[in-house]
């Protein structure tokens, strides 16, 4: 609880690791925080105490839309918090899509952190190593819980960056970034569309006939 009586949080990185041994199963295993607020947070979700308590102590926190959540390539991370523990995430922003648009190179994080020079080759060589580990055994290691803190440590910075650059002028004039964003808009439709249809929402927000910027 500490999380959500520390000082004004305007934007929450977050990342899981988690197990998934087919499309079917898997387990969320360990997730990472950290604010805006200078606050870093690896969290042995496995433990019962936390497991059982962990969607209570964090579901409002994560709901609320004042907040920013940042993740990069957020969607497995997303369906996890929903199948495990109930959370659904508003208001994202997904710095692995926002990178595609500015097409800055490969798609993983350590890559997107050495276009921007914002982090060490220690990051680099950690992901290498921990990335594909079985998060369900334990101990963790101390490297495995440095390479928890790595991944969620530069989300904030990265978003300003992109967004810096997303806002260019020229971009907006790039044909290939406005289908661009109607591909986000209509993706963006379809996964609300895909929630309120499995929470047995029969009222449908968007009209098909409606033209996405």
């Amino acid at each position: 609880h500490e999380l959500l009586t520390t000082a004004k949080i305007t934007e929450l990185a977050f990342d899981l690791e988690f197990w998934n041994p087919s499309k079917h199963l898997g387990r969320t295993c360990l997730l990472q925080l950290s604010s805006n607020a200078g606050k870093s947070y690896v969290i042995d979700v496995l433990h019962p105490d936390v497991w059982d308590h962990l969607g209570d102590a964090l579901r409002d926190f994560f709901e609320n839309p004042h907040i920013v959540k940042i993740g990069h390539s957020i969607s497995g991370d997303i369906a996890c918090l929903h199948r495990d523990f109930g959370i659904h995430v508003l208001n994202a922003f997904d710095t692995y899509e926002a990178a595609s648009v500015l097409q800055t190179g490969p798609g993983n994080l350590a890559a997107l952190c050495s276009h921007y020079g914002v982090c060490s080759s220690r990051y680099a060589d950690l992901k290498a190593q921990y990335q594909t580990s079985d998060w369900r055994q334990r101990p963790l290691s101390a490297e495995q819980i440095e390479y928890g803190r790595y991944d969620v440590h530069y989300l904030i910075a990265l978003r300003m960056l992109l967004i810096r650059d997303l806002t260019k002028h020229d971009l907006w004039f790039n044909e290939n970034s406005k289908q661009e964003s109607q591909n986000v808009a209509v993706a963006l439709r379809d996964t609300l569309r895909s929630i309120q249809l499995a929470e047995g929402d029969v009222d449908d927000l968007f009209d098909e006939s409606c033209n996405y910027p």
